[in-house]
């Protein structure tokens, strides 16, 4: 059984997320590959996101900015599997496809 932990951080990400259509094959909405969050300085629009003050040098936070962002495929199917924006622990027998 794999879990996951739904942070507030994961929650204010998702809320922030510019969608659009992938466009590819039939199309289908997607959290835009090139500017997630509406810019293209990724790790500066998780910081001001998440309310956290951002600095170029700062190699500890630039990975913790950049370890919440992968984990955003796994946060975005449990609130679509789950249907709740509630955080916590969360159980699966897999993530990827996640199955009931």
């Amino acid at each position: 059984m794999a879990t996951f932990k739904l942070t507030e951080a994961h929650i204010k990400l998702l809320q922030r997320a510019n969608i659009s259509n992938s466009g590819m094959e039939w199309g289908s909405p997607a959290i835009d590959g090139k500017r997630p969050f509406g810019n293209g300085d990724v790790h500066r629009d998780i910081a001001d996101i998440l309310g956290l003050p951002y600095d170029d040098d700062n190699e500890s936070l630039r990975d913790y900015l950049w370890s919440v962002y992968e984990q955003l495929q796994t946060a975005l199917e449990i609130v679509l599997h789950n249907q709740t924006f509630t955080p916590g622990t969360y159980e699966s027998e897999g993530y990827g496809w996640i199955k009931k």
